[in-house]
């Protein structure tokens, strides 16, 4: 019986390492650039997730109202996707003193609601909560504050 000894690893006359042969070698580095390729591709089909909602009209997001409480209002909110983008399709939701309504933004990522409301006789403030919804997440409330003078 015979006892061999174990050699170092070496560089053979064909340029490869002993033992793996340079086709080996190089299946191993062509794998692993596809795989960062595929992945690289695959992130950059991912849809757009809401980030935030900007409060455009009104720009002091306040509103004052008559002294009797009523007010008119215009509301325009502008929806951003994770990457700054406008977002499109986002359900926006307004709810406050005379106002329960949902909008959906357009393609510049922005809806306007337009309307009346009263605050009462007896109350001095009160506020418009803004909510946004898209696909399963949501943000706010944001707020839209009313005064009466």
């Amino acid at each position: 019986m015979r006892i061999r000894k174990k050699k170092k690893l070496e560089l053979d006359e064909r340029g490869a390492l002993e033992g793996l042969p340079l086709y080996m070698i190089i299946l191993v580095v062509i794998t692993g650039i596809a795989i960062v390729i595929i992945v690289g591709w695959l992130t950059a089909f991912q849809k757009p997730m809401l980030d935030r909602i900007e409060i455009v009209e009104p720009t002091n997001k306040e509103i004052t109202t008559l002294a009797d409480g009523s007010f008119s209002y215009a509301i325009t909110v502008k929806a951003h996707s994770d990457k700054g983008k406008a977002l499109e399709g986002v359900e926006i939701t307004f709810s406050g003193p005379g106002i329960d309504t949902k909008k959906i933004t357009g393609a510049d990522g922005k809806t306007t609601i337009y309307g009346n409301g009263n605050l009462g006789e007896n109350v001095n403030t009160g506020s418009i909560a803004i909510t946004a919804s898209y696909q399963g997440r949501t943000v706010g409330p944001y707020t839209v504050v009313v005064n009466k003078p």
